[in-house]
């Protein structure tokens, strides 16, 4: 005991050292955790957006596709639309060409045909 009184003041500073350090811990762990919750929320935050972006992404393709398989579709109706004029075309051509082959006024049909008078020749 005259030991303690003697170091008293010794004892008393390494124990409030000891308990200043245990303070130092505990405050050290409760921020870990906090930091950690931290963390822990911005990555749930973080999976959140990255899911929002690869849905919006695909969804973003599936219109981008829908889109190119419309425009193929009418692409091939034009194709097949001028296709389709372009041979009816050529069998009005083809029907005009063989009547005015078989027909004996071929000159009065063509200035009809182009909205000019016919002009009878003179058969002197």
């Amino acid at each position: 005991m005259v030991w303690f009184k003697e170091k008293w003041k010794a004892v008393v500073g390494v124990a409030a050292a000891l308990i200043g350090g245990l303070l130092v811990l505990l405050r050290i762990n409760s921020n870990a955790r906090k930091q950690k919750e931290i963390l822990k929320k911005a990555n749930e935050s973080h999976k959140a957006e990255l899911d929002a972006n690869k849905t919006a992404e695909k969804k973003k393709d599936a219109g981008l596709q829908k889109i190119h398989d419309e425009s193929l579709k009418e692409v091939d109706r034009l194709h097949r639309t001028a296709n389709k004029k372009d041979e009816d075309l050529r069998n009005e051509k083809e029907k005009f060409t063989q009547r005015q082959k078989e027909s004996d006024t071929l000159a009065r049909d063509l200035a009809d045909e182009i909205g000019a008078d016919f002009v009878e020749p003179d058969d002197n």
